[in-house]
């Protein structure tokens, strides 16, 4: 299976590495991350997505995704479930 998106992004919103270069991201609130992806209409249910958040001092990050609309939303919480900002990779695959 090949990846249809992926990418690496900056805690605040900044693209690290565009990777397939078909997404474009806001960064809307605290911890919450919006990707569109070109020409695809995201739905969790039908994509197999996988985000992995980068290690940082300050403790523990945990990613959660959905879909927002037709984007992929991606959220990260800290270990109280309080919304953060954290760096991240992600990649989306297209059974």
């Amino acid at each position: 299976m090949i990846p249809i998106a992926y990418g690496i992004v900056k805690y605040d919103g900044t693209i690290l590495n565009t990777g397939t270069g078909n997404w474009t991201i806001s960064h809307t609130s605290t911890g919450i991350y919006e990707i569109s992806i070109n020409n695809e209409n995201y739905d969790s249910d039908n994509y197999m997505t996988q985000i992995s958040v980068r290690y940082l001092l300050t403790g523990l990050r945990i990613p959660f995704f959905g879909n927002n609309g037709n984007n992929l939303e991606v959220r990260i919480k800290d270990g109280s479930s309080h919304l953060k900002d954290n760096s991240f990779h992600f990649i989306v695959y297209k059974p």
